[in-house]
């Protein structure tokens, strides 16, 4: 256990699996909503705007509930999510967001020590790597106390409780 990447910790253990699987299908099912401002202290409901057609339907493969558990599953494992926006002629908003996987992160440049000014990303082995400049994707990450750009798993703190657990059984 000790020895196992995050991912193989996901695919293995059970507990942290059901655990992390539910984080994710909750928070998919909590409602997104767009808003507009009206002045400083009136806001009104957005349903037919860009942002609010884009966050509906994300992109032409995955629902809104979909593309949010994927996130927070990545989330959850990784410590870390990566979205692409990309242009698209297909979809009601023009646009499409799709979920960059984090061990598919194969390198950045830093544009600040808080953010990636660019990331390499290459989804398979033998194949190029194709360079997203910060315009084109978000990251959200969970805090590294000490290392404020960086993030953490939030698996790491688990691996010597599940050795142990296992050790248990």
């Amino acid at each position: 256990v000790l020895n196992l990447t995050a991912v193989e910790l996901y695919r293995t253990q059970g507990n942290l699996r059901a655990v992390v699987d539910f984080l994710a299908a909750s928070m998919s099912q909590l409602p997104i909503k767009v808003y507009t401002r009206k002045g400083e202290n009136e806001r009104v409901r957005d349903r037919s705007g860009k942002a609010a057609k884009l966050l509906w339907r994300p992109n032409d493969y995955q629902t809104q509930y979909e593309f949010i558990r994927g996130s927070m599953t990545e989330f959850y494992v990784f410590g870390s999510v990566y979205v692409w926006l990309v242009p698209s002629s297909k979809s009601a908003s023009n646009w499409d967001l799709h979920i960059i996987p984090t061990n598919c992160v194969i390198g950045s440049t830093k544009s600040t020590p808080y953010k990636p000014g660019t990331i390499k990303v290459c989804a398979k082995t033998g194949t190029e790597a194709v360079e997203i400049p910060d315009t084109e994707f978000l990251q959200f990450k969970t805090y590294s106390p000490g290392h404020p750009g960086d993030y953490l798993s939030p698996i790491s703190a688990l691996r010597q409780t599940l050795q142990e657990q296992i050790e248990a059984g």
